[in-house]
């Protein structure tokens, strides 16, 4: 199942290094990216769209995410049924 991922982060050089490191360390392959602009100046929104993977996997990976220090509240994520 591929997937949908929706995060907001610290908006600084190094997070999208450490989100894309997270994911890979599960075996988790990014198909898209996009990054906009958040409420507030010094956050930013990470959407992505991944590659199929197990959602075990996913699941980790989320875990993972949730634990740095760059990501601030909730991560979203959804299935892409295709």
């Amino acid at each position: 199942t591929q997937y949908y991922l929706r995060l907001e982060v610290a908006d600084e050089s190094g997070v999208l290094a450490s989100i894309t490191s997270t994911l890979g360390e599960f075996g988790i392959s990014i198909e898209a990216m996009l990054q906009k602009p958040s409420s507030t100046e010094e956050r930013a929104k990470l959407l992505f769209t991944t590659h199929k993977c197990k959602e075990s996997e996913m699941q980790e990976a989320i875990t993972a995410l949730g634990k740095l220090d760059v990501v601030h509240g909730e991560i979203a994520m959804m299935r892409i049924e295709k």
